[in-house]
């Protein structure tokens, strides 16, 4: 569940209309949702009233229709701007790994299992080890280079000798 709550307590409307460019007049506005001449919104710490629309509005509603984007987008976005929250709801996914990070990862395995291979193992059986450590790191062995994957197989042959 997002707490949007916290995050529009935790940004200041003053602070916010001045970062995004719109001039505040002693504690008056322009309202951003209709065509506004002069000042009809008042302002306060925490949202806007506009004596024209008859409506409140945060800074939620306001960055939504700035930015046109639905609600759960523009609180991660506010939040990235003010760092107010970081609750479950707000981190943002993990990037998926490119394919230098997947094979850095399959690098680092092999070396911490390579002392367990030893002179006694056949081919077969140093694949089959391979096959396991991708596995266990869960990496398709489609994301290593063939260059790594032969390195890999020398020094398994190599180890076994």
């Amino acid at each position: 569940m997002i707490k949007y709550a916290d995050l529009k307590k935790g940004i200041d409307m003053f602070e916010f209309l001045q970062d995004h460019g719109y001039h505040v007049k002693g504690n008056m506005v322009k309202c951003m949702f209709h065509d506004d001449k002069t000042p009809s919104a008042k302002v306060f710490k925490d949202h806007i009233y506009c004596f024209t629309c008859s409506k409140s509005f945060d800074v939620l509603d306001i960055y939504s229709k700035m930015a046109g984007k639905d609600s759960r987008a523009a609180a991660l976005e506010l939040n990235n701007m003010y760092h107010v929250f970081l609750g479950n709801d707000f981190k943002p996914k993990p990037k998926p790994k490119t394919a230098a990070q997947l094979e850095n990862e399959f690098v680092s395995s092999i070396k911490k299992d390579f002392e367990k291979i030893d002179r006694t193992m056949t081919a077969n059986d140093c694949m089959e080890k391979l096959m396991i450590i991708l596995t266990r790191i869960r990496t398709p062995i489609s994301y290593v280079s063939e260059c790594t994957q032969m390195c890999l197989f020398d020094l398994i042959e190599g180890k076994r000798k």
